[in-house]
């Protein structure tokens, strides 16, 4: 069941797991004119004071808010909208085979805490024997598709606990990997979502951080789209890529690694 609590009744990993990905949902142009005292957009400071700043900022109804699948933006602490999709609430679905029970409500309608019970037993049995593997990631026992396991197998191996990785497109190998983001740019895309002062600060804090592995999407390769050529502002981050990196490894989803000269 999804907890409702407020942050501060949770337990430190869980407002870890929480909080890590509320920072790197930071927007990035405020996040550049954050006073000294925004602790929690400093990538340079250790995670648990990241964590009880950012807390310490938030309403309680804030807090509430994301407890939920469908987190909303929090605009005043630069917290972007966010879609976890992270529940198996009556089945375990998406990747080609799916288990599926009654909804929750349906469960408790049968008034039989056994089948309730056994039902919560078989959920992450499906996840872990039909559908995925599991992989014992630095943050705990993770089910993983087979792209998924394959990259994060390839991550365990070429880095340590708090290296810093940058991914393009989806933060998601941080907090489980125990890595850092070296920017405030959580994703790159081309299109005019992407700001060209935000290439800009990509790169910037890429040669400052002089970060070993990039992680990319085979799209940052696709052709500029000759109607809309003024909504692609990626070129210095391409241009930085290509001059200071080497592509070493493409993975089952075509996605690339690339290593620091």
């Amino acid at each position: 069941m999804r907890s409702f609590f407020p942050a501060p009744l949770l337990s430190s990993w869980q407002r870890s797991g929480i909080v890590l990905t509320l920072l790197f949902s930071a927007w990035p142009t405020l996040a550049q004119t954050a006073s000294k005292q925004d602790g929690y957009l400093d990538p340079d400071l250790p995670l648990a004071q990241r964590v009880d700043d950012l807390v310490g900022r938030m309403t309680l109804p804030e807090k509430v808010s994301q407890m939920q699948n469908k987190a909303p933006a929090i605009p005043r602490l630069h917290i972007a909208e966010y879609d976890w999709w992270n529940e198996g609430l009556h089945g375990v679905a998406r990747s080609g085979y799916a288990t599926v029970f009654p909804q929750a409500i349906g469960l408790a309608a049968t008034w039989d805490t056994a089948l309730v019970h056994r039902v919560a037993e078989l959920r992450p049995v499906s996840a872990t024997q039909r559908l995925f593997d599991v992989l014992e990631l630095r943050a705990g026992k993770t089910a993983l598709s087979a792209e998924r396991y394959e990259q994060f197998s390839w991550r365990m191996h070429h880095t340590k606990p708090g290296d810093y990785l940058f991914q393009i497109s989806w933060p998601n190998v941080y907090f489980p990997l125990d890595l850092r983001s070296p920017t405030f740019v959580d994703w790159l895309w081309i299109n005019e979502v992407t700001r060209p002062e935000w290439a800009d600060l990509t790169v910037r804090q890429l040669e400052d951080k002089q970060v070993k592995y990039v992680l990319c999407s085979p799209w940052l390769s696709w052709p500029v789209d000759p109607t809309h050529p003024w909504q692609d502002h990626l070129g210095p981050f391409r241009d930085y890529l290509r001059s200071h990196y080497t592509r070493v490894h493409v993975f089952l989803d075509q996605d690339e690694a690339w290593e620091r000269n």
